[in-house]
């Protein structure tokens, strides 16, 4: 090729991986929390009003001005300070990287706009946006059901999407509401060899590659290739969404020989982590324990909890609902313990082989207690034991069947003992 450029073959693989460690991103999530008290809430109403969606690709240099016709418009990455420099001002702006180089790339914020930034941004983007307008949502990043609540606060809306700010900026603009979706700038390629955004871009790949569409040649970044197919599969999860593309690169071409798209019927793009408490409750357990004799009753049955072990071949075992932590004292072998009104032990459970749960089901809020049985199927790899104080056991099997294999329920008393299996359970349902 005369110009020295290697080409790519349009379904080439290219691997990926986030360009920040785990640890760095769960640091960063953790300053933006003390940092944002907003939280974007997805629309439970849904609107036709066309909204734009506007990247940084370099056709937005041709087909800028016809932004100005829409009164709703959504930018990510440099097309915030593109539009603002062109006296036109965005409505919302998305950022998710978590590198310090697109704080810089925002430019100046702007009192107008509404900042719904991902928890994972660079923490140097607070300081930029100390202020203004800022809302805080959580990336889903393929946690597991049992890994959620140790990875984002409870009652907290984590939203799916593409790898890229792109496509996560569709997911966005459909959480609150917007159904009629015009995008501008998401190229996934650029024209020519030595022209890259539709303005300056602060960490831009330094090779590129051909890659020859439709009887044309475009240049891309390896990247970028992933991000032009991951479109068409990010579309079937917003089968509610239209979709119009302005400009000329790579994915609009592709776009045009793709007239027919095969959409979900339905797709979860936003999802909650669970609440399992009020903060009145545990202002109430906390009182309740002050009485030294409160919270002691786990130690009456350290012998079945020894049996349940061996039975299991597990001394990996979590209380839940540990109280003052007589159970543990008892055991000739130390376990995990959860309680939320008990200082100290009050940090998100961790999943364990065993799960006990000793008269604890029935002083739950009863507005939580499905949430409470949802944790209990997280935390549990093989068995739950659970004590329940209550005669009433039709209503107890009834509920938790819902979450378990029952293999057991013997009413004892006052006391009905369960023995049971936690049924399989995903994040998204």
């Amino acid at each position: 090729m005369a110009n020295g450029l290697k080409r790519l073959a349009l379904d080439q693989k290219v691997e990926t991986r986030y360009c920040v460690s785990s640890e760095i991103r769960e640091d960063q999530m953790r300053i933006a929390l003390s940092k944002i008290s907003e939280r974007l809430v997805p629309s439970e109403t849904l609107t036709s009003e066309p909204i734009a969606l506007v990247c940084y690709g370099p056709s937005l240099k041709k087909n800028w001005e016809d932004i100005r016709k829409f009164k709703k418009i959504m930018t990510c990455s440099g097309a915030h300070q593109f539009l603002l420099e062109r006296e036109i001002t965005p409505t919302y702006h998305v950022d998710l990287d978590p590198r310090e180089h697109k704080v810089k790339m925002l430019g100046t914020p702007n009192k107008d706009t509404e900042y719904l930034m991902a928890s994972c941004c660079h923490p140097s983007m607070w300081e930029l946006l100390e202020g203004y307008k800022v809302k805080l949502w959580h990336i889903f990043n393929n946690e597991d059901e049992k890994e959620l609540p140790l990875s984002y606060p409870p009652g907290e809306w984590i939203l799916t999407g593409g790898n890229n700010v792109g496509l996560r900026l569709m997911v966005v603009a459909r959480a609150l509401g917007f159904t009629n979706q015009h995008i501008f700038g998401m190229d996934c390629s650029f024209p020519k060899g030595d022209e890259h955004h539709a303005g300056v871009h602060l960490n831009t790949h330094k090779k590129l590659y051909e890659v020859p569409y439709a009887g044309k040649v475009f240049y891309v970044e390896p990247v970028m290739l992933t991000y032009a197919h991951q479109f068409f599969h990010e579309i079937k999860q917003l089968p509610d969404v239209s979709f119009n593309l302005y400009g000329d690169g790579l994915l609009q071409h592709m776009a045009q020989d793709k007239k027919e798209f095969k959409a979900k019927k339905s797709a979860a793009i936003a999802f909650k982590t669970p609440v399992t408490f009020t903060e009145n409750h545990v202002k109430e357990m906390k009182r309740l324990h002050l009485d030294p004799t409160y919270g002691l009753g786990g130690r009456k049955h350290k012998d079945v909890i020894v049996k349940l072990s061996d039975a299991l071949q597990t001394r990996n075992i979590m209380d839940y609902g540990c109280g003052k932590g007589t159970l543990a004292q008892k055991l000739p072998f130390p376990i995990w313990e959860y309680d939320p009104a008990i200082p100290g032990k009050d940090s998100v459970p961790r999943p364990a082989d065993l799960v006990v749960c000793l008269n604890v089901l029935e002083c739950v809020e009863r507005e939580m207690l499905d949430n409470v049985l949802g944790d209990l199927v997280r935390c549990s790899r093989k068995c739950v034991f659970a004590v329940i104080k209550s005669t009433d056991k039709s209503f107890w099997t009834q509920k938790l069947n819902q979450f378990f294999k029952i293999g057991t329920i013997l009413q004892g008393g006052e006391d009905l003992h369960c023995v049971l299996e936690p049924r399989a359970k995903g994040p998204l349902g």
